[in-house]
C-alpha cells in the first residue's frame, strides 16, 4: 500500500483520537461512579426512556439534519425551514409520548418509568432547538466548535449525576444529568451560533429538503432497529432489571472499542476514497487495515471474556451480579464482529454504499427473530445467540469482498495467521492463570491476567515485527 496515504491516514487518526478523548476518557469515570452508586434496576428504569426518546429522533429530525449539510443553495432559507418542521415534530413527538407513557412502561414491565418517560422527553423539544447550529457547523466543517461543545456535554451531565445519585435520588440522578446535559448543548450551541430563526416557512422549499430527508430517515430507522432492537427485546421479554444490565455491560464493552478503535474510523473513508481507482492498491488497503484492526479487537475481545468476572467486581461492585456474563459474551462478540469492520468504509469509497445497507437489512430480520426465540429462555441464552447471530453477517462482507475486490478469505486468514495463533496461545495461558488464581484478590487477579495475556500474545507477534514497527512509526510520526 502507498506509504504517504497510509502516513497521513493514520496521523489523521491521531488527531481523531484527539477529538475523541475527551468523551472517551470522561465517560468511563463517570460511568464506574455512578455504576457503584446505582443499581441494573436504576440503569433499566432509565434505558425504557433512551431506546424510545432515540426511536423518535429519528421522527422528529426526518433526516433534514442531513438535507441542511448537504444544502449547496438557500442554506439560510433551508436552515429556517428545518428549524421550524423540527421544532413542532419534535413538541408534537413530546406530547404523544407524555400520552403513551403507561403503555410503553407496560410493554417493558416497567411502571417505574412512567414518570421517567414523561420528564425525560423533554430531551426531544431541547435537541430539535439546536438541531440546526449543529447542522450548519458540520456544514461549514468546523469541528472546533463542535468539540468543545461534546467536551462540555459529555463532562457536566455526569458530573451533575453523581451529587443527586449519592443523596439517594436513584434513577433520577442519570435523567437529571441527561436533562442538563441536553440543556447545557442547547446553550452553548445558540451562545456560539450566529444563526437565528425567522418567523417565515417556504412550502416549496421544504418538500425539497423532505424528499432528500425522507430517504435518510428510512437509513436512520434502519439503524435505530440495527442497534437497539436487542435492548428493546431485552427489555419487553426480561424487564428492567436484566435490561440495566444488558444496556450497562454493553456499554461498558462499546466504551473499551470505541476508545481502541473508532478514533481510525473517520480516517478510513477519506483514505479509501483517495485510492478508489485503483483495485490493486485498494485491495492491499483492506488487507492491512483489517490485520491492523484484527490485531487490536479479537486479542481485547477474548480478553474481555477471560477476565470478565474481575473485571466486573473490580470496577462495578458485588451488587452487578450477572453483568460479568455480559461484559465477556459482548466482549467477544464485538472482538469477532471487527475483523470485517472496516469493509463498510470500503465499500462507501467505491461508490457503494448501497451494499452494507443491503447486508445489515438482509441480516437485521434473521437477528431479531433469534432475539425473540432466545430472549425468554433468560440473559445467557440471548447472549450467546447474540454472538452466535454474527457468524450470518461475517459470510456475507467476506463474500463481497471477493466478489469486488478479488479477496479471498483465506488470504486474510494467512495474512493474520500468526494473530490467530497468539489468541489461540493466549486464550488457553489466561484460562490456565485465572484458574490458578481463583482464590487471590480481584485487582491481583485481573493484573495478572491482563499483564500475562499482553506477553504472551506480544511473543506471537514476533514474525511480525515488521509490520508492527511500521505501524508503530506512521503513529509516532510528527503530524
Amino acid at each position: 500500500m502507498n506509504d504517504s496515504i497510509f502516513n497521513k491516514a493514520v496521523a489523521a487518526s491521531k488527531w481523531s483520537a484527539l477529538a475523541e478523548i475527551s468523551s472517551k476518557v470522561i465517560s468511563p469515570l463517570i460511568f464506574v461512579i455512578l455504576a457503584r452508586l446505582l443499581t441494573p434496576n436504576d440503569y433499566g428504569v432509565v434505558a425504557v426512556a433512551a431506546i424510545v426518546i432515540s426511536f423518535s429522533q429519528v421522527f422528529w429530525d426526518v433526516g433534514l439534519g442531513k438535507a441542511l449539510i448537504q444544502r449547496e443553495d438557500q442554506v439560510e432559507e433551508s436552515a429556517n425551514v428545518v428549524f421550524w418542521t423540527n421544532l413542532v415534530l419534535g413538541i408534537l413527538i413530546y406530547v404523544i409520548l407524555y400520552f403513551s407513557a403507561e403503555g410503553i412502561a407496560s410493554l417493558f414491565k416497567s411502571t417505574e418509568s412512567i414518570p421517567v418517560l414523561r420528564v425525560q422527553g423533554i430531551q426531544i423539544v431541547l435537541a430539535s432547538l439546536c438541531s440546526v447550529q449543529t447542522a450548519l457547523y458540520q456544514r461549514d466543517l468546523n469541528f472546533r466548535t463542535l468539540f468543545w461543545v461534546r467536551l462540555i456535554t459529555s463532562a457536566l451531565p455526569g458530573l451533575a449525576s453523581i451529587p443527586i445519585a449519592i443523596m439517594g435520588y436513584g434513577y433520577w440522578a442519570l435523567v437529571g444529568g441527561t436533562l442538563l446535559g441536553s440543556l447545557a448543548q442547547l446553550l452553548v450551541l445558540w451562545k456560539a451560533s450566529s444563526w437565528r430563526p425567522r418567523l417565515s416557512y417556504d412550502r416549496d422549499l421544504a418538500r425539497q429538503l423532505l424528499g432528500f430527508g425522507l430517504w435518510v430517515m428510512a437509513e436512520g430507522l434502519l439503524a435505530w432497529f440495527y442497534v437497539w432492537v436487542d435492548s428493546m427485546i431485552v427489555g419487553a421479554y426480561l424487564g428492567p432489571n436484566d435490561l440495566g444490565l444488558y444496556r450497562t455491560g454493553n456499554s461498558f464493552v462499546q466504551m473499551v472499542f470505541g476508545l481502541i478503535l473508532s478514533p481510525l474510523m473517520p480516517v478510513l473513508f477519506s483514505m479509501f476514497s483517495r485510492i478508489q481507482h485503483d483495485i490493486d492498491l485498494l485491495r492491499k488497503g483492506l488487507l492491512v487495515v483489517s490485520k491492523l484492526i484484527t490485531m487490536i479487537a479479537l486479542p481485547s475481545g477474548i480478553g474481555l471474556l477471560l477476565v470478565a468476572d474481575p473485571l466486573a467486581d473490580v470496577l462495578l461492585g458485588a451488587k452487578w451480579i450477572g453483568v460479568a456474563q455480559v461484559i465477556g459474551i459482548l466482549g467477544l462478540t464485538n472482538g469477532i464482529s471487527w475483523l470485517v469492520g472496516a469493509n463498510a468504509e470500503v465499500y462507501r469509497a467505491m461508490g457503494r454504499p448501497d451494499l452494507n445497507t443491503k447486508i445489515m437489512f438482509s441480516t437485521l430480520a434473521v437477528y431479531t427473530l433469534a432475539y425473540i426465540w432466545a430472549a425468554p429462555q433468560g440473559l445467557t441464552v440471548f447472549l450467546w445467540t447474540r454472538l452466535g447471530v454474527i457468524f450470518i453477517a461475517i459470510p456475507v462482507h467476506l463474500f463481497v469482498v471477493k466478489k469486488y475486490l478479488r479477496i479471498s478469505p483465506f488470504n486474510f486468514m494467512i495474512d493474520s495467521r500468526w494473530i490467530f495463533i497468539g489468541c489461540a496461545f493466549m486464550a488457553g495461558a489466561v484460562w490456565v492463570i485465572g484458574i490458578s488464581t481463583e482464590y487471590m484478590l480481584d485487582i491481583v487477579k485481573l493484573t495478572i491476567c491482563i499483564i500475562s495475556g499482553i506477553l504472551i500474545f506480544s511473543l506471537f507477534l514476533l514474525p511480525e515485527k515488521e509490520f508492527v514497527k511500521r505501524i508503530v512509526t506512521f503513529a509516532t510520526r510528527g503530524v
